[in-house]
């Protein structure tokens, strides 16, 4: 499968995972939720991406993100949990960066869960307002290997 055909695969993917995830939010969860991004990796971040994971597309664990920003995270908890325990997803691994911070940026402060749907590798993130404003201010940098 071409790169193209397969970000346009992964572009079906990201809404059906997102209206699975978005089933298990309720009112409740709603009223804390600031907004929610996805986006499919580019052809040439997916290249970068498989020198460092291997030759494989389907390992590289971020193809498909999705990120969901809270006022707080008062209620991250109950939709993490629906998405762990949700037989459509296998995960592969669950990154807790909240109390101690990324290795590569002491500040960065979020949960990522790390999952497969359909063999397409999917990261979901849960971050605050403040950490998303802080990403955005920082990406450049991050990704030059400057904040650690």
């Amino acid at each position: 499968m071409e790169f193209n055909e397969l970000r346009e695969e992964a572009n079906k993917k990201v809404l059906e995972i997102m209206s699975i995830i978005n089933t298990g939010i309720n009112f409740e969860y709603f009223m804390g939720l600031d907004s929610i991004q996805y986006r499919i990796k580019s052809n040439s971040s997916i290249i970068a991406k498989m020198k460092k994971v291997g030759d494989n597309i389907y390992n590289v664990y971020d193809l498909i993100g999705i990120r969901y920003i809270f006022h707080d995270l008062t209620n991250y908890k109950q939709l993490k949990d629906y998405i762990v325990n949700n037989s459509n997803f296998e995960i592969v691994e669950i990154k807790n960066y909240l109390e101690d911070g990324h290795p590569e940026d002491p500040n960065y402060k979020a949960l990522h869960i790390r999952m497969k749907y359909q063999k397409f590798p999917c990261e979901v993130e849960f971050m605050d307002v403040k950490m998303a404003e802080h990403v955005v201010r920082t990406h450049d940098d991050y990704k030059k290997g400057l904040l650690k």
